[in-house]
C-alpha cells in the first residue's frame, strides 16, 4: 500500500525525537487516526506507544485544574495549556481511540482516568456503552448511558462542552437499541 510521503515523514520525525522531547501531539494524533482509517492497526498502536512513553516520562502528571474553559478546549481539540496537559490529554485521546476504533472492547474497562475531569469521564462512559452494546449486554450499556445522561446534566459546564457530552449521551442511549455485533475479522 502506498503511504503518502508526509505520513512517512511524520512517523520518522516522531521516532527520531524519542522520549523526552516534549512537544504537542496534534500531528501524532492525526497520524494515529489516519492509520486506523487505513486499517493499519499495528502502525496506529505504534503512535500510541510513542505518546505512552512520553506520558511515562513526565516527571509531574498534574494538569491544570478542571474548569469549564479547559473542558471546552479539550472537546474542541484545541491545544491546551502546559506540556503535561498536552501529553496527558493527547495520550488519553489516542489510547481511547485506538481501543475503541480497533474493537478491543475487553480493554475499555481497563482504561484509567488520567484526570478526574468531566470530559474524560464522558469519553470513558461513551466507550463503556459501546463495549457493552457490541456483544448485546443491554443492561450494562443502559447503565453507562444513564451515567452519561446524568453527567451531561450537571451544572457549571461550559455550554459547548455540555452540548458535546449531551451528544455523547444520546449516542450511548441509541447504542442500547443496536443488536449485538459480530467480531471484526481482526478480532478473531
Amino acid at each position: 500500500m502506498n503511504v503518502p510521503q508526509r505520513v512517512v515523514e511524520l512517523r520518522e520525525d516522531y521516532s527520531a525525537w524519542g522520549v523526552g522531547a516534549y512537544r504537542d501531539f496534534h500531528n501524532l494524533n492525526y497520524l494515529e487516526y489516519a492509520y486506523i482509517q487505513l486499517g493499519r492497526y499495528r502502525d496506529a498502536q505504534h503512535t500510541v506507544e510513542i505518546i505512552a512513553a512520553q506520558y511515562g516520562e513526565l516527571p509531574d502528571k498534574k494538569t491544570a485544574s478542571d474548569t469549564p474553559e479547559l473542558q471546552s478546549r479539550h472537546v474542541r481539540g484545541r491545544t491546551i495549556y502546559a506540556v503535561s496537559d498536552r501529553v496527558v490529554y493527547g495520550y488519553f485521546d489516542m489510547l481511547t481511540r485506538m481501543i475503541g476504533e480497533s474493537g478491543r472492547w475487553d480493554e475499555v474497562a481497563k482504561i484509567k482516568l488520567l484526570v478526574p475531569s468531566r470530559d474524560f469521564v464522558a469519553v470513558k462512559l461513551q466507550w463503556e456503552a459501546k463495549a457493552a452494546a457490541v456483544p448485546g449486554d443491554q443492561k450494562t450499556a443502559r447503565a453507562a448511558a444513564a451515567k452519561l445522561v446524568s453527567l451531561s446534566q450537571e451544572p457549571g459546564q461550559h455550554p459547548f462542552a455540555k452540548l458535546i457530552i449531551s451528544l455523547q449521551a444520546k449516542e450511548a442511549e441509541a447504542l442500547q437499541k443496536v443488536p449485538a455485533t459480530p467480531a471484526m475479522p481482526w478480532q478473531s
